[in-house]
């Protein structure tokens, strides 16, 4: 199967008709769509995701918006957006699928038609369209072919998805589903031999308790089913809500959030040191000042000092009557009483400077000769000269914590509080997850008993002889042959796919790897695979995946995949289940990673032999280990760039709109960002 063409026809970012037509080459297999961040490349994606299953690709931005947002302003109710994918099947037939939607009829209309040499149409039943495209490209597959590099990070997660990926991609899931079928009509047999009254009573009692179990098991398969259901569409949530999270730089202010309260903490706590320290200037004036002057006013005026301390008040500017009344009252009578820092806090400090001074000190303990008190003296002035210079590392200290939260609050301006609310709504999905899981588990275990319970039951029923002439007897018999070959042939199937898988996956890796990696199976239930780095010793040790890494991991595994379905279908085994054999269309394989793991991830897209690839590309991810690897090796048949045409608002939300204007292809040159009057769209120009 390839990918003809397709035309978009107001679809989402899409504005009027764009069309390009794939490269079908077998020589030249690849298309190219060099396409900047938020120019349409993934809506692209989604226009192919949605003509063929109805939907867009899992992660899309406002689903529910599929109309152009202009030409619906424009047309009002006649408004439409429309698809059309024309597809060349294996046997060289063109299918065109087309899809369309209204104002007045929300709800998708798919046609699909027959195209033949001459272009003429034939339509086909509509009763056919689901099965048709299946056979094409199942949905649940789609994941695996039509995917983005944020999509793709996930595909290795689990057991679960790699197990299931294998059978999808094999057709293995039809298959299963007829094992299903098989024993759903056993269970209907079962049933009405255990009424039938040619069989004997230890037959029929027999029967009827393996009936029971059946059942029992039947319940709780239902029960998986369900839960499995509701625990995909939590996962589902929870990576829309990740991405919501994370695009919103949420994290960023959390942090600046987090910095600015501990700033304005600290702040207080500087200020709050300052005043004490403000304090213990006066405290070692007095212990100086009493040691000096050694007179009865020292020991007054310290217990009065200490009075108006504990209420946060300290007397004006001191006289000497006042003084004197301080001294006999032991209170404040000036009724002006201040706080600390104020005029007459200052007055205060003032005063103390001089009542300290060396010649107030002489003259009031009517010394003749200072130096008696020369070293007292030193002291006191040692003891100023530490409280100048701690006052003044604070008062720096607090005049950088100022700056930083006067620089680091506007920062905060428009931040999304309610994004703590889609944190809260993550964790309560995750919480629900593993309860569905553990509801899962307790589900398996329960049909693990009674699987048990029942295969000594059967043993006993199919010892008892059968009557050759019940129709009953004849066709479970039948079924149970049916059952027992196809369980051989998938098992067989499912374990050769895995060694395939496995042995290409470890090839890609030890070839491509940017580091020393080895690629493990053993462990996590020995189909998990886990990247180990080699370490001092040659020891090889698991640690956590970096994104460049899950994406690598990711990528080789998709190569894997489509190598098998090549070397599957290439087979001349009549009875081999053939599966898919889709092409390969991805937005920016990369994601997240960064160009290190570029050229590894095109070296193993090449050699995945993927009938037809179409990469839809930045400048960013282009160049460099990308273009290095594709452009030698002249597989691209086709070239596109994804035209931006821009308002200067929407201009503004573009990063590195300079560095992205132009890209350089060859030789050439072409201008990718253009500037719009009225309202932005995307174009598709070809170029060679």
């Amino acid at each position: 199967m390839k990918l003809k063409s397709i035309e978009i026809i107001n679809f989402r970012r899409f504005y009027g008709s764009q069309t390009i037509e794939f490269s079908v080459d077998d020589e030249k297999s690849w298309t190219f769509v060099h396409a900047e961040n938020g120019t349409g490349k993934s809506n692209f994606l989604s226009a192919i995701n949605w003509v063929l299953y109805g939907e867009l690709t899992k992660g899309s931005e406002n689903p529910d918006n599929i109309i152009n947002t202009t030409h619906a302003l424009e047309k009002k109710q006649l408004a439409y957006a429309e698809v059309k994918l024309e597809i060349l099947t294996d046997e060289n037939k063109s299918l065109r699928l087309i899809r369309k939607i209204t104002k007045k009829t929300p709800d998708p209309i798919l046609k699909a038609y027959w195209i033949n040499d001459i272009g003429d149409s034939k339509k086909i039943p509509e009763s056919l369209y689901e099965s048709l495209i299946n056979s094409f490209l199942p949905k649940e597959l789609s994941q695996y072919f039509l995917f983005h590099g944020e999509g793709v990070k996930n595909l290795t997660n689990n057991k679960k998805n790699i197990d299931q990926a294998v059978r999808d991609i094999q057709g293995i899931t039809d298959a299963n589903q007829i094992l299903e079928d098989i024993a759903e009509a056993q269970t209907k047999i079962l049933k009405e031999m255990e009424k039938d009254k040619k069989n004997s009573k230890r037959k029929r009692d027999l029967l009827k308790e393996i009936n029971l179990i059946t059942e029992n098991i039947k319940k709780h398969k239902g029960i998986i089913d369900e839960k499995t259901e509701a625990r995909d569409s939590a996962n589902s949530q929870i990576d829309e809500i990740t991405k919501v999270i994370e695009e919103s730089d949420h994290a960023k202010m959390k942090e600046i959030e987090k910095n600015i309260n501990f700033w304005e903490r600290d702040l207080n706590i500087k200020n709050t040191n300052l005043n004490n320290h403000l304090s213990s200037k006066y405290k070692n004036s007095q212990l100086y000042a009493g040691e000096i002057m050694n007179f009865s006013v020292s020991k007054k005026f310290d217990e009065i000092q200490k009075n108006l301390e504990q209420k946060g008040q300290w007397p004006g500017d001191l006289s000497t009557e006042l003084i004197e009344s301080i001294i006999e009252k032991k209170e404040c009578i000036c009724g002006n009483c201040v706080e600390v820092g104020s005029d007459e806090f200052k007055n205060l400090n003032t005063w103390i400077e001089k009542a300290t001074s060396k010649e107030y000190t002489s003259e009031a303990m009517g010394l003749s000769n200072i130096s008696d008190v020369s070293d007292t003296l030193e002291r006191f002035q040692s003891a100023n000269v530490d409280f100048e210079t701690t006052k003044g590392m604070l008062e720096e200290e607090i005049s950088i914590l100022k700056n930083k939260i006067i620089e680091e609050k506007p920062k905060l301006k428009g931040f999304d509080k309610d994004i703590d609310s889609l944190i809260e709504q993550r964790d309560k999905l995750k919480n629900d997850r593993d309860k569905y899981n553990d509801d899962i588990k307790t589900s398996n275990n329960i049909i693990g008993v009674n699987k048990a319970k029942r295969s000594p039951l059967q043993i006993q029923l199919d010892g008892i002889k059968g009557n050759e002439d019940n129709p009953l007897d004849q066709k479970v018999q039948f079924l149970k042959e049916a059952e027992s070959r196809l369980e051989t042939i998938l098992s067989s199937t499912i374990k050769k796919a895995q060694q395939f898988i496995q042995e290409k996956m470890k090839s890609y890796i030890d070839e491509f790897a940017t580091k020393d990696f080895s690629l493990d199976f053993e462990n996590h239930g020995g189909w998990f695979p886990v990247l180990k780095e080699k370490n001092i010793g040659g020891v090889y040790t698991e640690g956590g995946d970096s994104t460049g890494e899950k994406l690598l991991k990711n990528v080789a595994f998709v190569g894997a995949l489509v190598e098998h379905c090549n070397s599957k279908n290439d087979s001349d085994n009549k009875f081999q289940i053939k599966g898919a054999k889709p092409p390969l269309v991805v937005d920016a394989p990369f994601g997240d990673g960064d160009d290190r793991y570029s050229a590894a991830i095109a070296n193993i897209l090449i050699m995945s032999n993927a009938q037809q690839v179409i990469v839809f590309l930045s400048k960013k991810h282009y160049n460099g280990g990308f273009e290095a690897v594709i452009e030698p090796k002249n597989v691209v048949g086709r070239r596109y760039i994804l035209e931006n045409y821009t308002t200067k608002n929407e201009l503004k939300k573009i990063k590195d709109v300079e560095d992205n204007k132009h890209i350089i292809i060859g030789k050439k040159k072409h201008k990718q960002i253009f500037e719009a009057e009225e309202f932005g769209y995307s174009k598709f120009k070809e170029v060679s």
